[in-house]
């Protein structure tokens, strides 16, 4: 026999029907079924109408992709999701005259991934109706066809096309499956068991969503794919929200920091300035000693008027300075005179130092301060002379 077969790319069908050929045997796998249906795992050909050969791929990937159809990720929900088990594949386009019976003759409930003699595939769990049992139990079909919708999934090592299943569309009863599957079960099992389970799931199901008793199966599965959505919603933003919270953290860290190092910045710079000041202080204080000092040995003060002074300059030391040029020397106009049998044109190092910032002061009108400063810059041997006369 050849059946067809749908390739689903995305959500868009295709290349319609496409014959299969090169059918399998399935005597070796003769198992009896519990009403389910196992399909193993493995490569099966496939011929397009193109006449390309190509390559099902039917494995754990697949198998996992498909079974989780039938599964919400809620654990009280069970699988509700249900596909029709037809005589033959009426459903594929063009088989409409082959399979004219489009009557549903049970419905797959769920899919699991189980391993049977060794070999791995998908057990799906079938409900039979009332002819559907008749129908399996009088022999009138020994095996099953899945029809699904597949991806394509690369080119395998011979370089044929591989494509592999990723939706269970319906399943066919027939005599000649193309792929390998057990043979039915030819009795009546525990179907009315499993539909029971079902319908109770489906209660527990209406109750956590909070709906009525007697609302349809169509209407909880709904719910709860919204419900779903809802969920990944909500860990969505609880996830946004956390890395909203870590990069506020990060932030403030940072600042943190950025606050941390303007303050020893700031440490710095004022044990700098107190530095500097005391520095300042330290200059002044010694200029201040030096000119009276310079004042003391030209005889315009004595050691007694040095606190006096020493005050007057720290208040205002341009006028303290101005003040202290225009005082004469004590007991005569002139030096020599208090200096103990020196020429009179004899002078020492303060007096030569006192009498050049005097003229730098009556010629360019500045402070003494100012003019004792020019003076050092402009006549450096009397400031050698001051600091060697000191010692």
């Amino acid at each position: 026999m050849r059946k067809r077969i749908t390739l689903y790319v995305g959500n868009e069908i295709q290349s319609t029907t496409e014959p299969i050929s090169g059918v399998m045997a399935a005597n070796e796998f003769q198992i009896a079924q519990d009403n389910s249906f196992f399909v193993p795992f493995g490569d099966y050909d496939w011929r397009r109408t193109d006449g390309q050969m190509v390559i099902q791929r039917f494995d754990e990937d697949a198998g996992k992709l498909i079974a989780s159809a039938f599964n919400v990720a809620v654990p009280i929900l069970g699988r509700f999701v249900r596909k029709p088990v037809y005589i033959g594949h009426p459903d594929v386009p063009g088989n409409e005259t082959r399979w004219p019976d489009k009557k549903s003759y049970g419905w797959i409930t769920g899919a699991e991934i189980v391993e049977v003699d060794n070999q791995r595939g998908v057990r799906f769990a079938c409900k039979w109706s009332q002819a559907g049992q008749e129908l399996v139990a009088n022999g009138h079909f020994l095996f099953y066809s899945p029809y699904w919708g597949m991806i394509p999934a690369g080119h395998a090592d011979n370089g044929r096309p591989v494509y592999r299943p990723a939706k269970l569309v319906s399943m066919g009863l027939v005599n000649d499956p193309n792929i390998p599957v057990p043979a039915m079960a030819n009795e009546n099992q525990k179907g009315e068991e499993h539909m029971d389970k079902y319908k109770e799931l489906l209660a527990k199901l209406a109750k956590a969503l909070g709906m009525a008793a007697d609302a349809t199966e169509e209407a909880i599965l709904a719910k709860a794919g919204s419900a779903q959505s809802e969920l990944a919603a909500a860990t969505q933003a609880k996830a946004t929200a956390e890395q909203a919270k870590t990069t506020a953290e990060t932030a403030v860290a940072s600042a943190n920091e950025a606050k941390t190092a303007a303050e020893q910045a700031k440490a710095t710079a004022e044990t700098e300035l107190a530095a500097a000041e005391t520095k300042a202080a330290n200059e002044r204080t010694a200029r201040i000693n030096d000119r009276l000092e310079l004042a003391v040995n030209a005889k315009q003060i004595t050691e007694a008027d040095k606190p006096n002074w020493l005050t007057a300059f720290n208040e205002n030391f341009d006028a303290a300075a101005t003040k202290l040029q225009a005082v004469k020397p004590l007991g005569g106009d002139s030096v020599t005179q208090e200096l103990g049998g020196r020429q009179s044109n004899t002078f020492s190092a303060h007096d030569a130092m006192l009498n050049a910032v005097n003229e730098v002061m009556a010629a360019k009108h500045i402070s003494f301060q100012a003019a004792w400063n020019e003076v050092e810059t402009t006549k450096p041997e009397l400031a050698q002379a001051l600091k060697t006369e000191k010692k």
